[in-house]
C-alpha cells in the first residue's frame, strides 16, 4: 500500500475532487482527516470510508479563510493522530467574474478561499511537518493558470463574460508560483511542495455551474479529445503524495489531456 502509516489532510473534501481523494487515499493505507465547512457531509463521507478500507477518518469542520480557524483545525489533527504527513490543499471556488463588472466582493470570496485559505492550510500543516522534519504538500491547481479556457469561445449562445474567471485564473496563478516557494523553504526540513494544473475532471458541481455546450467546447480543445472523470485525479495525487516522487519539489505538472501545452 502506497501510503501505509501516512497521515493526510484534504481539505474541500466533502465533494468533488476532495471526496474521491480520500476515498482513493485511505484505499493506499493512510488514516485521514476530512476538513470542510459542511460537518454532516464530512461525516457520512468518513463512515463510509471507514466501513470500506477499516482506516481512521477524522472529519474537521473548518472556515479555512480563518486564518484562527485553520490553526485549531490543524492542532485537533495533530492531536488526534500524533503527526501530519501529506496535506492535500484541495478546497476553493470557481465563480465567472467579468473584469468590466465583478465587485470587491467577488474578488474577496475568490482570493479568501482559493489563496488566502490555502497559505493559512499550508502555514498550519508545515509547522506540525517542521516539527517532523518531513512532509509533503500538493496543491490542487488549475489550468487556468496557464491559458484562459475561453480563448477561442465562439457561441453567441453564450456571452464570453458569462464564462471568464480572471480572479480565479489569478488565484490559481499564485498558488502555482507560491508553490515553487514553499518547496526552497521548507525543503530544508524534507518537506516537499508540488502543483497539480488540473483540466476539466467535470464533477456534479461543476456540470450544475456550467451549460454542457461548454464542457463539449473543452473537451474539443484537449489533445485526447476527451474530459477525465473526478476518480481520475486520484492517481496523479497519489504519486505526488507518495514516496513514488520523493525527488520531485516545486513542480507544477499539467493534468488536462493536453489542454495547456507550455
Amino acid at each position: 500500500m502506497r501510503l501505509k502509516d501516512k497521515v493526510a489532510v484534504i481539505t474541500g473534501a466533502s465533494q468533488g475532487y476532495g471526496m474521491q481523494i480520500a476515498k482513493g487515499f485511505a484505499r493506499e493505507g493512510a488514516d485521514i482527516a476530512i476538513c470542510a465547512r459542511s460537518i454532516d457531509k464530512l461525516e457520512a463521507i468518513g463512515q463510509a470510508i471507514r466501513e470500506e478500507t477499516r482506516q481512521k477518518v477524522l472529519p474537521v469542520k473548518v472556515d479555512i479563510t480563518s486564518q484562527a480557524d485553520v490553526g485549531q483545525c490543524f492542532q485537533t489533527i495533530a492531536d488526534q493522530f500524533g503527526r501530519i504527513d501529506i496535506l492535500v490543499n484541495n478546497a476553493g471556488v470557481f465563480p465567472p467574474a467579468s473584469i468590466l463588472t465583478l465587485t470587491e466582493a467577488d474578488l474577496d470570496m475568490v482570493f479568501n478561499l482559493n489563496l488566502k485559505g490555502t497559505f493559512f492550510c499550508t502555514q498550519a500543516a508545515a509547522k506540525q511537518m517542521v516539527k517532523q522534519n518531513s512532509g509533503n504538500i500538493v496543491t490542487i491547481g488549475s489550468t487556468q493558470s496557464r491559458l484562459s479556457w475561453t480563448q477561442n469561445w465562439n457561441n453567441p449562445a453564450i456571452p464570453m463574460e458569462a464564462l471568464v474567471m480572471s480572479p480565479y485564473s489569478a488565484s490559481k496563478g499564485g498558488l502555482l508560483a507560491a508553490t515553487r516557494d514553499w518547496a526552497v523553504e521548507l525543503g530544508q526540513y524534507n518537506i516537499r511542495a508540488n502543483c497539480i494544473a488540473m483540466g476539466v475532471f467535470p464533477s456534479e458541481e461543476l456540470r450544475a455551474a456550467f451549460p454542457e455546450v461548454v464542457m463539449e467546447y473543452i473537451r474539443e480543445q484537449t489533445a485526447l479529445k476527451k474530459l477525465g472523470d473526478p476518480a481520475d485525479v486520484v492517481p496523479m495525487v497519489l504519486f505526488l503524495a507518495s514516496d513514488e516522487s520523493e525527488y520531485m519539489t516545486g513542480q507544477t505538472i499539467s493534468y488536462d489531456g493536453g489542454w495547456a501545452m507550455p
